[in-house]
Formats: C-alpha cells, structure tokens, sequence
C-alpha cells in the first residue's frame, strides 16, 4: 500500500544540509552535508520517506548520522489529513518511554516547508528488514526463505511488540491528544462516523455499492459493550515492522493511522491484512505464520485479555482498507500508473473479503490492485 515518490534527489541533498545546519544538533560543527540519499519510488499510504546519511564537519572530526525524513505529499496523500505532529508527539514519548521498539525523532519542521516543499519531521534510521506488500511477503522474499521455526520466531516477536504498544499508559505518556474527536477517538460510533466521512471524500462521487453495504452494517451492528482503550496503532501488521537479524523487531514504523480504541480494533487489522495477503489472492498461510486462532490464541497469553467481537472488527477492517485502496485508486490513476478504466475501486482483494463478508457476489471487472503497478 504505497504511494509515489516525486521529490528531486539533488534538491533534498541541498535543501536538507541547509535546514539541518539551522538546527545545531552539533553546535561546533562548521559545516553540514548530505553524502548520499535514497527516495524510494514508493512511500507509505500519507507520507513520504527520505533516507539519507548526514555528515557534520567539526573541525578535523566528521560526524555521520542515518536518518530519515518522513514528509507530508506535495499533491495529496492516501488520507484527507496528515497531522505529523501529532505523530512526532507519539514518536517522542514512546521513544522516552523505551518498552515500544520505535525510531528516535530528531526533529520536526511544520512552519517552513522550503526544505522539502511540505511539513516533515526527521528520525534516525534503523536498519533491519522488512516483509514488503508488492511482491506480497507471503508469496516470495525473506520470509518465505525462512524456516517453518523461524517464521514462528519472527511472528512471535512481532506480536510482542503490538503486545508491547497495548500495554503502554498513554495518559501517563501525555498522549490523550490521540483522541482527536475523529478517527482517533476510542468509540465505535465516531469511528464509524469518521469512516463514512472519509470514504465520501476518498471515493469522489463514486458510487460503490459493497463499502456502502459495510457501512451501513458497521453502523447497525455497533457492539454493546467497548472494551478500555488503549493505543491504537491502526495499521498493525509485520510490513510496518524492521527486523533484526534474530527475528526480533527493531522498531514499529509506519503511525500515520494512530489513535485511541480497543485492542481488537488492531488485533483485528492484523489478521484482515493477513487473509489480504494469503485468502484474497488465494495463497496459503506459509508453514509457521500463525493462523487466525493462534494469533488469537498468542495474543491472550501475551496480554491475559480475551478479544471480544472480533467478527465486528474484522469487517470494520475490510470496509477501511477497502476504502484506503479506493483512494489509492483515484491516486494511481491521477498520477498515471492506472488508465481511468482499471477497475481496482471497484475489485481489489479488500473489497473481494468484504463482499465474502457481507454476503454479496459478482464484483465488477477483474481484480486489479497495485502490486506490480508502481
């Protein structure tokens, strides 16, 4: 689930060295230079990703530091809003607060955007690997070159650290900010307000008649009973996780979807993401991933809580990944990837699972989506 990249790799260099050699992280240093960049071709659903490597002179020393700039999209992201303050807050107080794996935040620049051309904030960079979307990691890659044991190591650990993100007291790390009264607000209803919202903007007119179905229901079935929140991640899966070399995480990326809710609400999202990845596209689990029972299962005994209504919640995932690729549609076609006929708003492996979900049938056109279409 990606967007794509069109900054000037020459003009980052340039501008990045002069707004880093305002902010005096080295307050000897004479000078600053960026000795190499990378812009992937693809960046995350709101944001887009700069690695670069910074070199501060001081004197006859050098100072090398890997960092990466997560910066707002020049035409438009995925979402309506991209609040990365918002996102830097949350960076900074679990970074402080140490048991969440997560990227150290450098700093944030919101008023001048004539470094990259829109708000960003800068975070080390760590290093590890990531099971990517396009090809699907459950396809080919890293992890399918793993052991069965192996695979069962890494899922283990990856767990744990959404485990780990539960468990924090976000009150106590001042990050009640989380609910926004919008998406990030822990009750349902708003939640579900704020979905409708957002498919009418992301959807542009377009009518579609399975997501409108799930919204509908999403409306009707609101469980009676919400459970405390907790830090909703909101887009909890292995691809938003660097791995180490032993399979453990070595930070949580990827916060744009963030709020407050219930724990099910990602629990959720990462077995909907799964079923994407392996029921949708009619592939098999890989041997040591977990099944949708022992994730389950392996949550419980890592938190002691029991999810509730896990149905609901799993349809509340399809219906907003369905949503998500239907903006990611429009964005595809805006930019050139898609012709205006591709069908993929109208049948996508996220609307395949909803339509099987609700009970409906005979999506139009082939299913399309992006993978292989950046």
């Amino acid at each position: 689930m990606a967007i794509k990249n069109t900054l000037n790799e020459s003009d980052a260099k340039l501008a990045l060295a002069a707004w880093l050699a305002r902010q005096q992280y080295h307050e000897d240093a004479t000078s600053v230079e960026i000795i190499n960049i990378e812009i992937p071709h693809a960046s995350g659903l709101s944001a887009i990703t700069v690695l670069f490597t910074a070199r501060w002179h001081r004197g006859g020393e050098i100072t090398d530091r890997n960092l990466v700039a997560r910066c707002v999209p020049r035409s438009g992201g995925v979402f309506e809003h991209c609040d990365l303050r918002r996102e830097y807050i949350l960076f900074k107080a679990l970074s402080d607060e140490g048991s969440v794996p997560i990227p150290k935040p450098l700093g944030i620049e919101t008023e001048d955007d004539s470094a990259l051309g829109a708000p960003f904030f800068i975070m080390e960079r760590v290093d590890g690997q990531i099971a990517r979307d396009d090809p699907p990691y459950t396809v080919q890659g890293w992890v399918t070159d793993l052991s069965v044991e192996d695979r069962g190591l890494l899922s283990h650990h990856a767990l744990s650290a959404l485990a780990a993100i539960h468990a924090v007291d976000y009150k106590k790390l001042g990050l009640s900010h989380l609910d926004d009264s919008g998406a990030g607000a822990p009750q349902l209803a708003i939640k579900v307000a704020a979905l409708k919202r957002y498919f009418k903007w992301a959807a542009a007119g377009q009518s579609n008649p399975v997501i409108e179905k799930g919204l509908d229901w999403l409306e009707q079935n609101i469980p009676e009973h919400e459970n405390e929140p907790v830090i909703s991640w909101g887009d909890a899966r292995l691809g938003n996780m660097i791995i180490n070399d032993d399979l453990s995480v070595a930070a949580v990326i990827d916060w744009e979807m963030v709020g407050l809710g219930c724990r099910e609400i990602d629990l959720a999202w990462w077995i909907f993401v799964q079923r994407f990845h392996t029921v949708a596209i009619e592939v098999e689990v890989p041997a040591g991933i977990p099944s949708e029972q022992e994730v389950v299962a392996r949550y419980t005994e890592l938190t002691g809580y029991t999810p509730q209504n896990l149905e609901y919640y799993i349809l509340f995932a399809a219906v907003r990944l369905s949503v998500i690729l239907v903006r990611l549609a429009n964005i595809m076609i805006a930019e050139g990837l898609f012709g205006e006929d591709t069908p993929m708003a109208r049948n996508n492996p996220a609307l395949k699972l909803l339509a099987l979900g609700l009970g409906m049938d005979g999506l139009e056109g082939e299913l399309e989506y992006f993978v292989g279409n950046r």
